[in-house]
């Protein structure tokens, strides 16, 4: 008999960073299966940086700054193993909505941002706010997704590895003093020379 933890989608927390992981002995559900089979997998991890006296919130005119390095070296992240993987982040206000970033929409496609057959690197993303604040505190969402058959027994158990999660606040600028002045004293110039004399 199989428990649930021997054939599942596993996500822990651990010193190496947040970690995605299956299960794949060949005495698991993906083991007994057999070749021409497979599992559907799913990961999903939120954390929300709402710890009292340090939580982070949102603010308005203001740019988030997000980057995280992904470690998916291992084989299941990548699409050559067939697995037909999808790896997406969010950031989320106290209430689970998704803002949207500036390049990348709401749903980011970490793959995609990697770019094709690399399972590898760095992720930095901005998020601008105007005027409107999200409720609740900051939070992060992490969804992993992949079609798993009895040909990825031999890749590991790992789809992907999170870590240096880094999470900046910037107020948008404001115009520039000097380049303010500037117009207006150029202003004044040009109403001067435009009065009668």
């Amino acid at each position: 008999m199989l428990s649930l933890t021997e054939s599942a989608a596993q996500t822990t927390l651990s010193g190496a960073g947040l970690q995605f992981n299956i299960s794949n002995d060949n005495d698991s559900l993906l083991g007994l299966l057999g070749t021409g089979t497979s599992v559907h997998y799913a990961w999903e991890a939120v954390a929300y940086f709402d710890t009292p006296g340090i939580a982070l919130s949102y603010a308005s005119d203001t740019i988030y700054n997000i980057s995280f390095d992904v470690d998916g070296n291992n084989g299941l992240l990548d699409t050559v193993a067939g697995l037909t993987p999808s790896f997406t982040f969010e950031l989320i206000d106290g209430l689970g909505n998704a803002l949207a970033s500036d390049t990348s929409g709401t749903l980011v496609n970490i793959a995609g941002l990697l770019g094709n057959g690399v399972p590898t690197g760095t992720i930095d993303l901005d998020y601008t706010l105007g005027g409107i604040v999200p409720t609740g505190p900051v939070g992060i969402r992490f969804r992993g997704d992949a079609l798993v058959g009895a040909s990825a027994l031999s890749l590991g158990t790992d789809y992907a590895t999170i870590s240096n999660l880094i999470i900046t606040a910037t107020p948008v600028p404001e115009p520039d003093g000097v380049l303010l002045a500037g117009l207006s004293g150029l202003m004044a110039l040009l109403q001067r020379k435009r009065r009668p004399a």
